[in-house]
């Protein structure tokens, strides 16, 4: 294991989604189709090696954390997000920004995880995505503490200033629910997503 594998991680899907997005144009300009793809990243104990039998072997990795990961990658759809990352990921990497998406129940857990975007590495990063990262998350945490009203006012001054933004529709549409019809008591914001 690296002591780092949070942060490479972090900086290896910024990294490709970065190169992704530049050839994007030349492909684009050249006629030729684009390539996106989805990214789920989680830091946690797992089984690595060689497993199967002696007719068919293959080198793989096994575990909670790595079916944590593969759920955040599917989750992306969702949000019209191309990188989710877990909490621990979050607690784990100092330098960079993230931003958080939501209080997700994936399919295969009951437990809520917190599940962020990546929006960059902190020293690269532009005032306008520590801008946005800042809103989205004072949005969201005025959200869990059901102030819904305020919350939706939070995303929809993001909605404004970031109009390509895909959160806050889904935050706006939500809050406007639970104005009409608070959650229970015990509701503590997690979204209970029920496909992959």
């Amino acid at each position: 294991p690296m002591p780092n594998d949070a942060q490479a991680a972090c900086l290896a899907v910024w990294r490709v989604d970065q190169l992704l997005r530049e050839r994007h144009h030349a492909w684009t300009a050249a006629g030729l189709p684009t390539l996106r793809t989805r990214y789920g990243v989680h830091t946690g104990q797992v089984l690595a090696g060689n497993f199967g039998s002696e007719q068919r072997l293959s080198y793989t990795v096994l575990g909670d954390a790595v079916n944590l990961a593969s759920r955040l990658e599917g989750l992306g759809k969702h949000y019209g997000l191309y990188a989710l990352t877990s909490a621990d990921v979050v607690q784990a990497v100092d330098d960079c920004v993230f931003r958080a998406v939501d209080c997700v129940a994936v399919k295969g857990r009951v437990q809520g995880v917190v599940v962020h975007e990546p929006m960059g590495i902190k020293k690269d990063a532009e005032a306008e995505t520590c801008e946005r990262a800042t809103a989205t998350n004072d949005a969201f945490q005025l959200y869990l503490e059901r102030r819904f009203s305020e919350a939706k006012k939070a995303y929809t001054s993001m909605h404004l200033r970031w109009p390509g933004d895909t959160l806050a529709p889904i935050f706006i549409a939500r809050c406007n629910d639970f104005i009409r019809a608070p959650p229970p008591l015990e509701w503590k914001g997690v979204h209970v997503m029920g496909e992959k």
